[in-house]
């Protein structure tokens, strides 16, 4: 199986029904989760639970029906991703760093 540790699962109906089932099943399996669908407080309560249990998840409310909510979700993965990998890039050269300070 793949490094779940690194996985995201996002998952769109998430704050009642199939969609929350799946939710703490993919925690349950090592997933970091994203919880999507219109209601936004019933998915801070379902994060805060993952979160107490010791998983991740994030909160980005949705509405599947309306294109601008959907567009502004995308904006948001692509900001995610760019934030990802600026991160990623700033381990390696810190992380680089950190190691040649501790051998001296």
């Amino acid at each position: 199986m793949a490094n779940t540790k690194e996985n995201v699962v996002w998952i769109t109906g998430a704050s009642s029904g199939i969609g929350k089932a799946l939710a703490y099943e993919w925690v349950r399996l090592g997933y970091k989760v994203v919880l999507s669908a219109r209601r936004k407080e019933l998915l801070e309560e379902i994060a805060l639970e993952i979160k107490n249990s010791g998983g991740e998840a994030f909160v980005v409310p949705v509405d599947i029906m309306e294109e601008e909510s959907i567009e502004n979700a995308g904006k948001l993965k692509e900001q995610m991703q760019s934030l990802a990998s600026n991160l990623s890039s700033l381990n390696g050269v810190y992380g680089g760093m950190l190691s040649a300070m501790n051998k001296n």
